[in-house]
């Protein structure tokens, strides 16, 4: 025997090395290697190729390498190779892999399986077909099947479960009333066939629950044992066993028909063996089930996880497990319930993208063979969740199956398992759908109105309501938020008109003054431009001065003495030599705006363009927030600004007394999923195809608001904010699933998911965007496609609002530009060492200091000894960057796609 140790996990590796230097003639049969139960590896070769001399020489060179490299897990190079009967090489198929061309890799296990064997579905019809299984007992799967039973028989299933987990048998006694369980079990039936008396016992090896009577559909359960367990250590000694003709596994599947032909159901749970094992394998891998895997968080669970994840993708069968998986959170707990699931959400996206994806893949090659996207809030990590209840620590009743218990625990497990298992095919109408088809392709731009708004065009959420109320002085959001958009709209008497109509106690109306402070306007003399401002600042004139002076400006006469200078300098100027004058002017005002009942609001907007400089930008931002704290004390004068998040950096512009007030009333104009679909309901039914579309959404109930020009529809409830009323309604038009099942997505969730950046946010703009190319793409090339959007169309419509978003960014934050044109190409997510070193190579930190010196780039910092931690912490406020639990970096997909950014995102499957 060899003095080398060779570890049992490195004779996978040692056999690939031999392998390679060896030269096998391409006319010999196939090898097999095998590794038998005490772990030797043999080559196996039909007995037919015995006397060819070459194959010979090779097999005998082989050998001997063999021997030599494996020590004790190979055999002496004359004991090595075995010739055997063609017909037993054929029992090795199901569980051999190829490992190079006409070489294959066996392992002789207990039960002539492994956990990588997964056989091509079966072109048989069966029933559905549910396998519970976990690494680890003890987790609900047994009241899980019973729960799953009698809802499955609520809804008319014919529901058959067989208890597998012959080791700790217990769903019988669970489930069944002693009269009720059946004279004949699992194991019975294995042992009889042993001796071909199965078919004696199948008839006999189910009971029916108390609680299934009453149901509409039966539930029938197949326990491991009979009433009387009899010799039953004896028989679990024999259940396993493969015969000359059959693995274990084949008599497995064998029983599972015998069943489904002598009840036949429509559906079939199966509760498996937990663990580790071999025999647990045959449930997971070989019968051709939809798998659920119970999990709790916990570091034991996802590492045993890992390991079966680990040996998948190792032996190449990633693509054919992957797409039957689905992960359960058992036992979540009653407190802190929205963080835990997030938690395990999150591993579970962790160990999936990283373990079972085999390929890379982009936004743009997703297609039908790619599955379900990791990123999406609904793929296949995203868990079916179990509550724990303290019905639980009771000890349930599986033979009363207590309604308000099960209400409990399993009302979202059951919502989830309906949405991923029960889901109807689609089925579209390509005549009706171009209607709505067009109708999308005109969806409209808010960044395209002009001034003033129509009102037709307003869509106000109801988290945006307080954001319009003229007491709210900071108004912040991304961009494409719609801070423009209301600058815009509430200097218009209609829109205010319509939303007075449309809010309650809404305060702005058509007698309103609404004036423009700053912003995109390009009427000359409105407001100071960047130049007029740098003019200003280069004068000495303090910030919150040069804004009372623009508010007084906006307010006054036209006749008034501030209103007669040509210069903006010398305005302010007149209101640093005599504040008092201007201070009666707003007094004034406001008393007589207070005897009329109306507000006077001065609107303040892209603020972006006031400075190119940080110092510049800050202080002016600054002055802005202190003036409109100084305009409070007014009954009826009021400032209102909008900013972007980004802009709002409390250590630089909140160092004045009661800045505390200013902040604490701000409101950020977020867009909910809710919301986004409002505002598309909104802009189809008053779009120029509403009369057509609005019948479509919701037949009757639409309200109006009438204005002098066109009447404003209403989004009726419960399209209005009801999410499950939303996704019908929009599954409607889009289809049902992002591809041709259920694994690939739903459209609902799957848009905002892909548009939202690392704080989880959506811009409308982004959304309308990518539903009016999506619309457009499916007019072209899919103009048959039953469904107004394709789903392949939305794919295009999401990389087209990436590229627009990208665009945007390079306009606002050039060297954004800079830190992410050296990623492109790379896969996220990664390591942060990997970005610098990426970052590094390009000199990024040398480009920005130029920029910074050169061109008048508002840098990410405010200063331009940067360093790699602080660029990463700048693009994370921006949404670019999301740093994971694992410190990790992770680019979402709406930045992601237009950066040119890869991710691990699914596996294709064998063909």
């Amino acid at each position: 025997m060899s003095d080398t140790f060779v570890p049992f996990d490195q004779v996978r590796r040692l056999v690939s090395e031999v392998l390679e230097g060896m030269e096998i003639p391409a006319d010999a049969p196939p090898l097999y290697l095998v590794r038998n139960l005490f772990g030797k590896v043999g080559i196996s070769v039909s007995e037919a190729a015995q006397d060819d001399r070459e194959l010979g020489e090779v097999l005998s060179r082989l050998a001997s390498r063999l021997a030599d490299a494996l020590a004790a897990h190979g055999h002496l190079p004359q004991k090595t190779v075995l010739f055997v009967d063609p017909a037993l090489l054929e029992t090795l198929g199901d569980t051999a892999q190829l490992i190079r061309p006409g070489v294959h890799w066996a392992d002789r296990l207990v039960v002539g399986q492994e956990w990588w064997t997964v056989p091509d579905p079966s072109s048989e019809h069966h029933p559905a077909r549910y396998v519970l299984y976990s690494v680890k007992g003890g987790v609900g799967r047994s009241t899980t099947a019973a729960v799953l039973a009698w809802h499955l028989a609520r809804q008319a299933e014919d529901v058959l479960v067989i208890d597998l987990d012959l080791e700790s048998p217990g769903l019988a006694s669970a489930m069944l009333e002693p009269p009720a369980e059946p004279e004949f079990g699992v194991t019975d039936w294995f042992v009889e066939e042993l001796v071909g008396q199965g078919d004696h016992v199948v008839s006999r090896m189910t009971g029916k629950p108390s609680w299934a009577h009453d149901l509409p559909g039966r539930v029938l359960v197949a326990p491991a044992h009979g009433r009387k367990p009899g010799e039953y250590l004896a028989k679990l000694g024999r259940t396993y066993m493969d015969t000359a003709i059959d693995p274990w596994t084949s008599r497995l599947k064998r029983l599972v028909v015998n069943l489904e032909t002598e009840f036949s159901p429509t559906v079939v749970l199966i509760e498996s063996r937990s663990g580790l094992h071999d025999i647990a394998a045959a449930t997971v891998t070989d019968l051709d089930a939809e798998v659920m895997l119970f999990a709790v968080d916990s570091d034991s669970h996802w590492t045993d996880y890992g390991i079966l994840f680990d040996h998948w993708a190792r032996t190449n069968m990633a693509s054919r497990i992957r797409e039957r998986l689905s992960i359960v959170s058992a036992l979540t707990p009653e407190t802190d319930t929205e963080r835990y699931v997030e938690r395990f959400r999150e591993n579970a996206r962790i160990l999936l993208r990283d373990r079972l994806q085999d390929e890379i893949v982009d936004l743009g090659e997703t297609d039908e063979g790619v599955s379900a996207d990791l990123s999406s809030e609904e793929g296949q990590h995203d868990p079916l969740v179990i509550h724990w209840t303290r019905g639980f620590a009771a000890g349930i009743s599986l033979r009363k199956l207590e309604r308000t218990t099960v209400a409990q625990a399993y009302r979202e497990f059951l919502r989830r398992f309906d949405l991923l298992y029960r889901s109807p095919e689609p089925v579209g109408d390509p005549t009706r759908a171009e209607t709505v088809r067009l109708a999308f392709s005109e969806l409209p731009d808010p960044a395209s109105y002009g001034e003033p708004v129509p009102s037709s065009a307003v869509y106000i959420p109801p988290s945006h309501r307080k954001a319009m109320h003229p007491d709210t002085m900071l108004v912040t959001g991304m961009r494409g938020s719609g801070k423009t958009f209301w600058w815009r709209a509430l200097q218009s008497p209609e829109v205010r008109r319509s939303l007075g109509r449309e809010v309650r106690g809404f305060p702005l109306n058509e007698d309103s003054v609404v004036e423009s402070g700053f912003g995109v306007s390009n009427v000359p003399g409105d407001y100071p431009v960047r130049d007029d401002l740098c003019r200003l600042i280069a004068n000495n004139v303090e910030p919150r001065i040069i804004w009372r002076t623009v508010h007084a400006c906006a307010v006054a006469g036209a006749d008034h003495p501030i209103r007669q200078f040509d210069t903006w300098l010398e305005r302010a100027r007149y209101v640093l030599d005599d504040p008092s004058v201007v201070l009666d002017l707003l007094r004034t005002i406001d008393v007589e705006l207070d005897s009329r009942g109306v507000y006077s609001v001065v609107l303040f907007d892209a603020l972006d363009r006031a400075a190119s400089d940080w110092q510049t930008a800050s202080e002016l931002i600054r002055g802005l927030l202190e003036h409109a704290l100084d305009m409070r004390p007014y009954r009826r004068l009021r400032a209102k600004i909008f900013l972007r998040t980004d802009q709002v950096d409390e250590r630089r512009i909140t160092d004045f007394p009661d800045a505390s007030k200013v902040l604490s009333s701000a409101v950020d104009l977020s867009w909910p999923r809710r919301d986004l679909y409002g505002l598309l309901w909104h802009s189809l039914a008053n779009g120029p195809r509403g009369d057509l579309v609005r019948p479509r959404l919701q037949d009757g109930h639409w309200s109006t608001t009438d204005d002098d020009t066109a009447p404003r529809f209403e989004v009726p409830y419960p399209l209005d904010r009801d999410e499950g009323a939303q996704r019908d309604k929009f599954h409607e038009f889009a289809g049902p699933w992002m591809g041709t099942d259920r694994r690939r997505g739903y459209p609902y969730t799957w848009i905002p998911n892909h548009l939202a950046d690392a704080g989880g946010k959506v811009s409308p703009r982004s959304f309308l965007t990518a539903l009016r190319s999506a619309a457009e793409d499916s007019h072209e090339r899919h103009p048959d496609h039953g469904y107004a959007l394709h789903y392949q169309s939305i794919k295009h419509g999401v990389r087209e609002a990436s590229t627009t978003r990208v665009r945007e960014l390079q306009e606002d934050y050039p060297w954004v530009q800079v830190l992410m044109q050296p990623l492109s190409g790379r896969v996220v997510p990664c390591d942060f060492e990997e970005v610098v070193h990426l970052w590094r190579e390009r000199r990024v930190l040398k480009q920005l200091a130029q920029a910074g010196s050169g061109d008048g780039w508002r840098l990410p910092l405010p200063h331009m000894d940067y360093d790699h931690d602080e660029l990463r912490e700048a693009l994370e406020s921006l949404g670019i960057f999301r740093r994971l639990r694992d410190d990790r970096v992770d680019v979402p997909d709406v930045f992601r796609i237009g950066y040119g950014l890869r991710r691990k995102g699914g596996v294709r499957p064998a063909r």
